[in-house]
């Protein structure tokens, strides 16, 4: 659960991440977890043959709530400097995660100042609660200059309510994950965003996006001199974008104008947004990255 990411924002100079998972689990609580990737996990992982019974009985409980792996929490100070996702498979301000967790956690990433850290959640109230109190306990007098905040946000009135909650929340840079990509989103209407990545959803119940939506917030970052990266269109494929080999289905998709889409029987579809990959990451300070563990 723990280990090399393949979530392709995870990078650092170019190479892929890790994500760390010392929480796993959690409970829906907006649209876009609708067909969560990582509740979709767990219950394969329970129907795997040969996986331990008590790892099983530990991923029954994933939708039930958090649940913390003491073993994994000391993970990053035996890691190589890289980009770390934090909690891929939780939300790690969730109710259930208890606060000494948080501050554990938080004091790790103190610690391991050579790595990056990203923090991605869909509650940022508890994060604009807790952190100011965890940073004071831990006598961390300005934002960790290594970590890295960001919230996700489906549709128009959740990126914009959460993006203005995550301006208090203290960070070096903060983002926005537009993933799944529900609704159109006015970026100009979000406050304190330093960075957007945008996507569709994958899967089998995956939601069509439309183009023009992903269109939009690209050039408003590029107006607003905010690095895009583009994850592609999820499943569906705009129709002319891309020959849809493995089509599966077709959908109209409501972006205020017609536009149809196919479905891929498997894998992510489109990538590119008018013929162009959007892939920017913001850059740090050279002298942080290069800094050890103390």
């Amino acid at each position: 659960m723990s280990g090399r990411a393949r979530i392709e924002w995870v990078r650092r100079n170019g190479e892929l991440g890790s994500t760390w998972n010392p929480v796993t689990g959690c409970t829906p609580i907006s649209p876009g977890c609708e067909n969560c990737y990582a509740r979709q996990y767990a219950s394969r992982l329970i129907a795997v043959p040969g996986v331990r019974e008590r790892t099983k009985r530990q991923y029954r409980k994933w939708a039930l709530g958090p649940m913390v792996w003491p073993d994994r929490l000391r993970e990053p100070y035996g890691w190589s400097p890289r980009a770390i996702f934090v909690c891929s498979m939780a939300d790690l301000f969730h109710c259930g995660v208890g606060y000494e967790t948080l501050v554990t956690i938080w004091r790790v990433m103190r610690d391991n100042p050579r790595h990056l850290f990203l923090v991605l959640t869909k509650r940022p109230e508890r994060a604009e609660a807790d952190v100011p109190v965890i940073q004071a306990q831990l006598d961390i007098e300005a934002p960790l200059r290594n970590v890295w905040m960001g919230v996700t946000g489906e549709t128009h009135g959740y990126a914009v309510k959460r993006t203005a909650i995550l301006g208090r929340v203290p960070a070096a840079l903060r983002f926005l994950s537009y993933e799944p990509a529900l609704g159109p989103v006015d970026i100009h209407a979000c406050s304190a965003i330093d960075w957007v990545i945008a996507g569709g959803e994958t899967g089998h119940n995956a939601r069509p996006p439309h183009p023009g939506w992903f269109a939009r917030v690209r050039d408003a970052c590029v107006e607003r001199a905010i690095p895009f990266f583009f994850k592609g269109h999820g499943a569906w494929v705009p129709a002319g974008a891309k020959a849809p080999d493995n089509g599966a289905g077709v959908a109209l998709v409501d972006g205020g104008e017609g536009l149809r889409a196919h479905k891929m029987r498997r894998g992510r579809g489109v990538r590119h947004l008018d013929g162009t990959p959007w892939t920017e990451i913001p850059k740090e300070p050279q002298q942080f990255q290069n800094k050890s563990a103390i």
